[in-house]
């Protein structure tokens, strides 16, 4: 038995069998070509967008944190200027209070001077008193003694009675300038209250300022009521034009409360505006009364001759 050789296919098979492989392959392109054209664009939308949207996010955020960097340097910097201020207040009340302490002295060894003075013309005059009193009852005894002696002796008793007379008056001189310089110590005191009052409003105001620049706010409130009612205290009892000036503090001093705890910084302004207020009440201050010494005339008594 011979074998057969096989049937070679014919030209049209192998024509369906390229196209079909053609079609095959440009399928399977295109299938691949739209899943690489769909997955970029989801990979796109999934990823790509929110990274570029991120990178926008932080710019602004980094610009806005360099605004407020650059805010809180301008606000350090006025803080830091409003409490070199506060010291130069500090100094300038240190200064009134030494100037009212010189006053007080000086007051004080007046009102020790004239009472040295009274005390000596009350001797004196206790001395003359007496002079008088041993010339009397001498004249007595030697009116019937002595008759030639009696014009010198009425004219010494005349002379000691010019001087008796010289020293009472004197004396009601001495007591009216007593009189006068109690009354100037006396305004003087309540006037060295006042400022002293108004001097301790001061430094309350001071102390709330430093803690409204530490950050506590709790003294800060407690140091502007206090001043408050020292301000409160001493408007009743002062002239029109200060009494103008502390109700402007008040307003302001209530702003101050008004402000605390959420603007700590308007606060502060109103504190220091009140403050501004009280200095310049304290400029409008009268001048303080002076006192005056009384020169004490000193009267020796002239001894009586004796027979």
């Amino acid at each position: 038995m011979s074998d057969e050789p096989a049937p070679k296919p014919s030209c049209l098979a192998r024509l369906l069998g390229v196209l079909l492989r053609l079609v095959f392959t440009i399928v399977v392109g295109l299938l691949l070509g739209a899943g690489l054209y769909f997955g970029f664009q989801a990979l796109y939308s999934q990823f790509l967008i929110p990274v570029q949207q991120h990178a926008l996010r932080l710019d602004t955020l980094e610009l806005q944190q360099q605004q407020s960097n650059e805010t809180q340097a301008q606000r350090l910097q006025s803080l830091a200027s409003r409490l070199e201020t506060i010291e130069a207040g500090n100094d300038q009340i240190k200064e009134s209070l030494s100037m009212l302490d010189n006053k007080i002295d000086h007051a004080q060894t007046l009102q020790e001077t004239q009472d040295a003075q009274l005390k000596e013309l009350q001797s004196q005059l206790e001395v003359q008193e007496a002079a008088l009193k041993m010339a009397k009852q001498n004249l007595q005894d030697q009116n019937e003694q002595i008759q030639s002696d009696r014009s010198a002796a009425l004219a010494e008793f005349e002379e000691l009675s010019t001087k008796l007379q010289a020293i009472q008056t004197e004396a009601a001189k001495t007591a009216d300038n007593l009189l006068e310089n109690t009354a100037a110590f006396n305004v003087l005191q309540i006037q060295v209250a006042q400022q002293t009052q108004l001097l301790s409003a001061m430094e309350l105001l001071t102390r709330a300022r430093l803690n409204l620049a530490q950050g506590n706010l709790s003294l800060a409130r407690l140091d502007i009521e206090a001043a408050r009612a020292v301000v409160l205290e001493i408007q009743d009892n002062e002239s029109a034009d200060q009494a103008a000036y502390f109700a402007e503090t008040l307003t302001h001093l209530d702003r101050a409360g008004e402000f605390l705890p959420l603007n700590p910084v308007g606060a502060s302004d109103e504190v220091e505006a009140a403050w501004q207020l009280l200095q310049e009440s304290l400029a409008l201050k009268p001048e303080t009364p002076l006192l005056t010494g009384t020169p004490s005339a000193a009267v020796t008594p002239t001894p009586t001759p004796t027979p």
